[in-house]
């Protein structure tokens, strides 16, 4: 009787496998798995198991095939003089980023000038009033001559 009892669960077990391998096969996205699982006769089967192993084998023999070139590290380098009687100039724009203008600097330097140009020493100075020694040039002339 004890050997009943074995037959049986390994009966089991055996049912168990296999309903395991046709739960993975029919969850797998590995194209031919899902068909060889789902077919209804021994011979559909044969063939996607077929199809499926003959995939893998060629899979298999073409990583190795890419593996085998990228450790032979490949190199290849072709050096070509060409000489061009006209090269195009690719067109360029130039943008202005300047938040000042030009005019309203070269006004407000003029204002400048005249402001401590008719300034006098002994004169008490008006606080709004531009302090000539505050540059580092003796005068404003010379700052103009230095630009």
């Amino acid at each position: 009787m004890s050997f009943n009892k074995t037959n049986r669960s390994d009966s089991a077990q055996n049912d168990s496998f296999k309903m395991l391998c046709r739960n993975f096969a029919m969850q797998s996205s590995a194209h031919g798995l899902r068909r060889a699982a789902a077919a209804r006769s021994l011979y559909t089967r044969i063939f996607w198991i077929s199809v499926f192993i003959l995939a893998l084998i060629c899979c298999t023999f073409h990583c190795s095939f890419l593996v085998k070139n990228f450790l032979s590290y490949p190199r290849m380098t072709i050096t070509e003089e060409i000489h061009a009687d006209e090269i195009s100039f690719p067109s360029i724009t130039v943008c202005n980023l300047n938040i000042f203008k030009k005019s309203y600097i070269d006004k407000q330097f003029e204002m400048l000038r005249q402001m401590t140009q008719t300034h006098q020493p002994n004169h008490s100075m008006n606080p709004y009033e531009i302090d000539p020694t505050a540059f580092c040039y003796k005068s404003i002339d010379e700052f103009f001559v230095q630009e």
